[in-house]
């Protein structure tokens, strides 16, 4: 058996960009320190990665798995939240309900792997499409930058939004019509 000191070899990590930057990486810095002759091969992209094809060992995901041929483990839940800077509050007023939001300006995010737009989920299976968006984004760091500026309502992840929450620096309506995780 090898010693610890010795455990070398190659392993290819997949993760979606955002929560690949905040957790994943962090994670994985801590094990290459440790192990130096483990080679980490982080690729961070909000696509499905071909983990076949391109020999991914461990694939971290948000959502549901569509392969049923992999084993997963749930690692977490993630809940999403309505958000809105107080500059947005301000010029458009609060979001009061959720059918408000087919009147104020939004912020939707794409789908990378089919092209459509997010649709936005609430407590009791509600959904929510929306049907002219002041902003689309395929990119989730672009979709909280656009909300911080106050360019509309967005549904961010709580991870993401959580540090802007604390601060003031976005504010969450609809508290009580928040997605279950």
């Amino acid at each position: 058996m090898q010693a610890e000191s010795e455990i070398s070899g190659l392993v290819r990590i997949t993760a979606p960009t955002s929560l690949g930057q905040r957790f994943v990486l962090p994670i994985l810095t801590e094990i290459a320190l440790e192990y130096p002759k483990i080679t980490m091969d982080l690729r961070l992209s909000n696509v499905i990665a071909d983990v076949v094809g391109e020999q991914i060992d461990i694939g971290i995901g948000i959502g549901f798995l569509l392969d049923s041929n992999f084993i997963a483990r749930a690692a977490g839940k993630i809940s999403f939240l309505i958000v809105g800077s107080l500059q947005l509050v301000a010029r458009v007023g609060e979001l009061q309900k959720i059918k408000d939001l087919t009147d104020l300006p939004t912020i939707v995010i794409l789908d990378h792997n089919t092209g459509k737009v997010w649709q936005w989920f609430f407590s009791d299976n509600l959904q929510f499409n929306t049907k002219k968006p002041s902003f689309i984004t395929n990119d989730s760091e672009t979709e909280l930058a656009l909300a911080l500026a106050g360019v509309g309502y967005a549904q961010i992840p709580r991870f993401m939004a959580a540090l802007y929450l604390n601060n003031s620096q976005l504010i969450q309506p609809l508290d009580q019509n928040k997605p279950d995780p």
